[in-house]
């Protein structure tokens, strides 16, 4: 008696380095066959037919791979994780179609063309003057499975943040609605009722900002935080801490450089006043191995400029 199965489910069965997702892409576009001619994703493959496969070449990308340095923590065959430094732009955009992570990423290793042909490789992203852990991958495989645990919200992500003001409590978590801010397109605004009598406003762009923050050290007005993100919206912790009266150090784009100019002169806020950037950084990554299933983890160092706050507010 013969069995039959979804053509999308055996071939991903059949080759486990192509996403089922990609397969159900490949029979779509007439890349995947069956008896010579096209069907639909959901087509019972009987077991005896001809099943022709081709698989296209990756679109080109058209940027420019550029011979700059990485700090790669790790690498396989699959994914590559690295330390950004502040200052580094992730992928190319208007003003920045050079110089970025992404054309780093396209010399140190030139199979990267999964995803996006403008950001190849990157399943999520760091803000230019953050610092930190970021994961890429390599294949479409891994690619598809990182995507899925970043929207699943399975991937942990935890910061090192250093702002303006002090707290009563020692932990405390922010759980908001977060948009972009109607007056200023740079910018987010986290001051909106995520919630209301009856469930959710009827915002058709609005979306669920949720960070958890445990204070560190605190003196002279400065205070250093331990951030969780249980979301990943753009600006989450230098939008959800500025809402708050408590600019990330250094923020201009929020508040944060005007912000010390208040704080009376003291050796912390002197270490401060010396960074060039805003106090961010991504300390700390821990998801599933897209393709073996282990679950790993990978922790970046404090960069020296933070460090250097660090040790300033630790002194006193």
């Amino acid at each position: 008696m013969k069995t039959e199965m979804r053509l999308d489910l055996f071939i991903a069965q059949k080759h486990p380095e192509v996403s089922r997702a990609r397969v159900q892409a490949l029979i779509e576009s007439g890349h995947i066959r069956v008896n010579g001619r096209q069907v639909k994703t959901s087509y019972k493959y009987h077991g005896d037919e001809r099943i022709d496969i081709d698989i296209p070449e990756p679109k080109a990308s058209h940027l420019t791979a550029e011979d700059m340095p990485l700090d790669v923590l790790y690498e396989d065959r699959d994914i590559v994780v690295i330390n950004k430094p502040a200052g580094l732009v992730v992928h190319p955009g208007a003003g920045h179609r050079e110089g970025t992570l992404v054309n780093a990423l396209l010399h140190h290793f030139p199979d990267m063309h999964v995803g996006d042909t403008e950001r190849p490789g990157l399943v999520h992203r760091l803000d230019k003057e953050t610092s930190g852990v970021m994961v890429c991958a390599r294949n479409d495989r891994a690619f598809q499975a990182l995507v899925r645990s970043f929207k699943a919200r399975e991937v942990e992500k935890s910061y090192r943040a250093f702002c303006v003001g002090i707290f009563k409590d020692e932990t405390f978590e922010l759980k908001t609605g977060h948009n972009r801010h109607p007056k200023d397109r740079k910018r987010f605004t986290t001051k909106i009722s995520h919630f209301q009598k009856g469930g959710l406003r009827e915002i058709s762009d609005l979306r669920l900002a949720h960070s958890q923050f445990t204070v560190l050290l605190s003196s002279g007005g400065i205070t250093e935080l331990q951030v969780n993100l249980l979301t990943g919206r753009t600006h989450q912790i230098r939008a959800h801490l500025a809402d708050i009266g408590r600019p990330l150090v250094h923020d201009t784009l929020y508040g944060g450089t005007r912000a010390l100019e208040y704080l009376k002169a003291t050796p912390v806020r002197a270490s401060a006043m010396l960074l060039e950037r805003h106090a961010l950084h991504a300390e700390r990554l821990a998801f599933i191995h897209p393709t073996n299933g282990q679950p790993v983890v990978f922790t970046a160092p404090l960069p020296e400029d933070l460090l250097q706050l660090h040790h300033a507010l630790a002194a006193c």
